[in-house]
């Protein structure tokens, strides 16, 4: 052992240093007893190994669910839910909800006329900021070889998605116009496809038509049908796209039933005003014809015809009208015009210097405009503006 005092090796046991007389102390070497720990049991193990593995499943199914719900993948599962016509998906991806004008149904006639067959895609460019994303995406129909793009707006929901992820909803407006302005005829009832155009969207009026405010219809191509107070019914179509449109009274067509209903009138007034004027009638025996408050103005238009198919030289003895075709009809405020072709033959007498002779023709043609007002959910005749008065012998 060694000196505590002065450093010095004594033998093992001494009690005093050899050298300096220091007392020493003997040092006992101490074991340090190690406690053995019990192996672990097979019930501890599988209760952690359960519990890792929950916690990897949880963490997995965070980063994969994170990943699915960011504005790219939103906008790609978009694209091709749109592109495929499929629109269970892109009714829920627009998260939209059902109105008279907004419907899954009706989605699905306006994704089958926008539908794209792509052969490939890629997202080419995203702008995200913290509330609103912009993605590009890059596709090339298929036989084509032209490159086109898509651009998908979306925005990010106020509320959370199971209150841990945020939601990116696509921007609708790419598919549906909101506050839509429609001017239409005035005093009419308005069918858009299957849906009646309620009156309380009319906006406004003016002296020719009607402006109502959809608040949201889908964009596409629509069937419209347009009835007037006198009854009469035209068919034509609206195409929504911007925030605005018109359906005019030149671009509908009168529907088949008042086409032939209306042909088969006019052909029996001009019939019957001409068959009174070659018979040299009064006014008064076809007054029955039209409404009372247009007699008067009528009345000298049928003296001038009368008169002018009685000539000196020319008198108008046969008149038949073989065929009238409805060319077109407009309806004002307060009258419908109507443009009629008619084919007709006719006989005259004529004078030929001293000598009468006659002469006939067939199927010549002619147009000519009447106008009638609406009575009653009825027509009524109330004037004719050009009525065939010169029926030539040559």
């Amino acid at each position: 052992m060694f000196c505590e005092e002065c450093g010095t090796k004594n033998e093992s046991g001494a009690a005093f240093c050899e050298k300096c007389g220091h007392k020493l102390q003997e040092v006992k070497e101490t074991k340090k007893v190690v406690k053995q720990s019990k192996p672990m049991s097979t019930k501890t193990k599988v209760i952690i190994g359960l519990v890792v593995a929950i916690v990897a499943v949880f963490i997995g199914g965070y980063m994969f669910i994170s990943n699915s719900l960011k504005p790219e993948k939103v906008a790609t599962k978009y694209f091709k839910a749109y592109v495929n016509g499929d629109a269970d998906a892109v009714y829920k991806a627009l998260d939209l909800e059902d109105s008279e004008f907004v419907s899954k149904e009706l989605l699905e006639e306006t994704l089958k006329n926008d539908s794209i067959e792509v052969e490939n895609y890629s997202v080419d460019d995203v702008d995200k900021g913290d509330l609103t994303t912009t993605v590009t995406i890059k596709y090339v129909k298929e036989g084509s070889s032209k490159e086109r793009t898509k651009t998908i707006y979306l925005s990010k929901d106020s509320k959370k998605k199971w209150l841990l992820f945020d939601k990116w909803n696509v921007d609708a407006s790419d598919l549906i116009a909101h506050d839509y302005l429609l001017s239409v005829p005035k005093n009419t009832t308005i069918k858009i496809g299957d849906v009646k155009l309620k009156a309380k969207y009319k906006k406004d009026s003016s002296f020719y038509s009607d402006t109502y405010k959809i608040p949201s219809i889908l964009k596409g191509k629509y069937d419209v049908e347009v009835t007037y107070e006198s009854g009469l019914k035209f068919t034509g179509s609206l195409n929504v796209w911007g925030s605005y449109g018109s359906i005019s009274s030149s671009s509908l067509k009168l529907v088949k039933s008042d086409k032939k209903a209306i042909t088969a009138e006019l052909k029996k007034d001009v019939e019957a005003i001409y068959a009174a004027a070659i018979e040299k009638k009064d006014f008064d025996e076809i007054k029955d014809l039209f409404p009372e408050d247009a007699r008067d103005n009528v009345k000298s238009r049928y003296e001038s015809l009368k008169e002018d198919i009685h000539s000196s030289y020319n008198d108008l003895k046969e008149f038949k009208l073989n065929d009238l075709e409805v060319s077109s009809v407009y309806v004002y405020d307060d009258y419908v015009s109507v443009n009629v072709k008619i084919k007709y033959d006719y006989k005259i007498e004529y004078t030929s210097i001293s000598d009468k002779k006659e002469y006939s023709a067939k199927d010549k043609e002619y147009s000519m405009n009447i106008r009638y007002v609406p009575k009653k959910d009825k027509l009524e005749l109330s004037e004719f503006l050009n009525l065939i008065s010169y029926f030539s012998h040559y």
